[in-house]
């Protein structure tokens, strides 16, 4: 409406414009009143502040925790390896010391010589070095030559140095057992080895696993000769003796029944390598001593 046009109203016409007019602001201001409610009530204005201070300090107990945790696992790790380190500066030190001590009083670990002397000394010695323990062991088992009655029985001597091996090589298994349940890992390989040499399962029938005695007639290399060469094949570990009687029949001696299996399948193959008839495989009554694991004795038969 121009000026001239307003100017041409009644005065009444012009309060009720002027009135419309205002009304119209009042209900713009109605809607902006409206506005701003609906946003005083919204979540982000009534619950924001709220949350966010919660939420701030979840993160931070979080972020705490995680930092703890951290280093936590980070001192266990540290603590872990410090034992380990120090486990492995033990058993090179306890090594050393034995090895040593073995080359000085080589007489106090001859099972030949005083077998319950050298079987308490490598028991005392496996409990800190069984791995050590257990090569000397096979050094001075290496020594041994089996002795038998008149009757062919092995004789008490014999069964006494057996026993003593036993208990050498259940005082290595109870050491290893200790270890890998302190430290919870394998030390080496050669003690997993000699851990297992002190625990082999019901059926013993591995050739890698074995001692083999053989004794042979005088005069009769040749026949030793093959059969070490045989059953050295296989993976056994063989100590021949020459013997003056051994009897007219190829013999398989073992102590332990669980290793008949063994025993009957070793003297199956010597009577087909040595092209022998006759043989037998013979369970030896230990007399009360408890029998080493592993050890085998070949009896070739003589000539005449």
């Amino acid at each position: 409406m121009t000026d001239k046009q307003q100017d041409d109203l009644s005065p009444d016409e012009r309060k009720l414009r002027i009135d419309e007019h205002k009304l119209e602001i009042e209900r713009e201001k109605l809607k902006l009143d409206n506005h701003k409610f609906a946003h005083d009530r919204s979540f982000k204005k009534t619950w924001l502040p709220i949350i966010l201070p919660v939420c701030t300090t979840v993160v931070i107990a979080i972020v705490s925790s995680t930092i703890t945790l951290i280093d936590k696992k980070a001192q266990e790790e540290t603590t872990r390896r410090a034992g380990i380190q120090a486990e492995i500066k033990d058993r090179h030190d306890w090594s050393v010391k034995v090895v040593e001590l073995y080359l000085k009083n080589p007489a106090s670990f001859d099972l030949s010589n005083d077998r319950e002397k050298a079987g308490r000394n490598l028991q005392l010695l496996a409990s800190v070095a069984p791995a050590e323990v257990q090569s000397l062991l096979e050094i001075e088992v290496a020594k041994l030559t089996p002795t038998t009655n008149s009757d062919g029985t092995a004789s008490s001597d014999w069964l006494s140095t057996l026993g003593a091996i036993s208990r050498v090589q259940k005082a290595i298994g109870k050491s290893n057992q200790l270890k890998k349940a302190a430290y919870g890992h394998e030390n080496n390989a050669s003690e997993s080895q000699s851990q297992a040499a002190a625990a082999k399962p019901s059926s013993c029938t591995k050739f890698d696993e074995m001692t083999v005695y053989i004794q042979y007639p005088e005069g009769s290399c040749e026949l030793e000769h093959e059969a070490k060469e045989f059953i050295t094949s296989k993976g056994a570990t063989v100590h021949c003796r020459a013997a003056k009687e051994t009897g007219k029949t190829l013999l398989v001696k073992y102590y332990l029944r669980r290793e008949k299996e063994f025993a009957e399948e070793l003297l199956l193959s010597l009577k087909e390598r040595l092209k022998l008839s006759d043989g037998e495989a013979r369970l030896i009554k230990s007399q009360g001593h408890t029998m080493p694991e592993g050890f085998v004795e070949v009896w070739l038969p003589s000539a005449s």
